[in-house]
């Protein structure tokens, strides 16, 4: 069973094509809503309202919960899309939720090593924006869309430090990260330009325990990679159905 983690600004509706095209290769999948762009009755992040990745992470491990209720025996892979592959790293970090495999497409680090200076500078200076106005207009700056300044806060320290934190005061998800041992893969996009294969391979090394398997894709998904795939996800499912088989089997479609 999968339990997709949306990217940064993303509604669970972006996800519809990649979910049937993977209900009619048998596997069962749940897409879960980012805080902030649920498709009804959205919790519209401002003053008086802020969150960030633990909150992300407390919403993930509801739904995690959810799906075990929905299909039990049924293994739950995460698979966390650019922002969500952090969420699901926070999630798996603090133990919230049991899950047995995570997958990352399209998901790095934004660590400034991993990246042109300016990347560093753009991450603080939409941070500070946010904290200001009380919310990042995304919209406005054209990246992403209306986030919580403690996302955008949690996001700013990941690409100063390299280290996955979350919450104030900050708690460093690094050492229960380092000692997980799960299955999981890792899939680069080729021409990808917001995770490109550096970033990729910094966000998998937070991991260097696990049973990581990489691999990356030249894929038809237009200029785009980042988001394409999703719209054209046969290669993206082939990956997963050829690593799944490495290490359980999954059930048919619940």
């Amino acid at each position: 069973m999968y339990v997709v983690v949306p990217a940064m600004g993303v509604g669970a509706r972006f996800y519809r094509q990649f979910a049937d095209a993977l209900a009619e290769n048998g596997s069962g999948v749940a897409v879960t809503e980012l805080r902030g762009h649920e498709g009804m009755q959205p919790s519209i992040p401002g003053r008086r309202r802020d969150f960030g990745y633990a909150d992300l992470a407390d919403d993930l491990d509801a739904a995690i919960e959810e799906v075990r209720e929905r299909a039990p025996g049924s293994p739950v892979v995460v698979l966390g899309h650019s922002l969500g592959a952090q969420v699901a790293c926070v999630s798996v970090a603090r133990g919230g939720a049991t899950v047995d495999a995570l997958a990352f497409v399209a998901a790095g680090s934004v660590h400034w090593r991993l990246w042109p200076l300016r990347y560093l500078v753009a991450i603080q200076l939409f941070a500070a924006l946010a904290a200001v106005v009380g919310h990042f207009p995304g919209r406005l700056v054209s990246f992403a869309g209306r986030e919580a300044r403690g996302v955008m806060r949690d996001w700013a320290r990941l690409a100063r430090t390299g280290r996955l934190t979350y919450g104030r005061p900050p708690v460093d998800a690094g050492q229960s990260l380092a000692v997980l041992e799960l299955p999981v893969l890792v899939l680069s996009l080729h021409g990808d330009t917001l995770a490109p294969q550096r970033a990729v391979g910094g966000l998998a090394a937070l991991l260097p325990s696990a049973r990581v398997t990489r691999r990356h894709l030249v894929l038809d998904a237009g200029k785009r990679p980042h988001f394409g795939w999703a719209s054209r996800p046969d290669a993206v499912i082939s990956e997963l159905e050829d690593w799944s088989s490495t290490w359980v089997q999954l059930p048919d479609s619940v």
